[in-house]
């Protein structure tokens, strides 16, 4: 975001992707509960899920260390240090 725009937009779009994500988690506690299961282990039964089921896309280190540059060069990962090309990326992406 400039510091000229807005960051409404920005922001709606990143609270509609963490209500449908919370949206999933609910259905799918709700639905372990119906079948009988206890609450606090159905919880932690679907967050252990995803925690692992998200564990390859996720880094929870520094994303301008130089461990993130080789961290995406092994995931295969774009690592565009300009905005401008960032931008021309999701543009003209690379067909792999």
């Amino acid at each position: 975001m400039g510091s000229s725009a807005s960051v409404s937009l920005p922001n709606t779009i990143l609270s509609a992707a963490v209500a449908d994500s919370i949206t999933v988690l609910a259905d799918e506690i709700e639905s372990a509960v119906k079948e009988g299961a206890d609450f606090k282990e159905a919880v932690l039964q679907v967050l252990q899920k995803y925690i692992k089921e998200t564990e390859p896309v996720r880094f929870e280190g520094n994303n301008y260390s130089e461990e993130w540059e080789k961290e995406a060069a092994k995931r295969g990962l774009p690592n565009i240090k300009r905005t401008a090309y960032a931008l021309d990326a999701f543009v003209h992406p690379k067909n792999t």
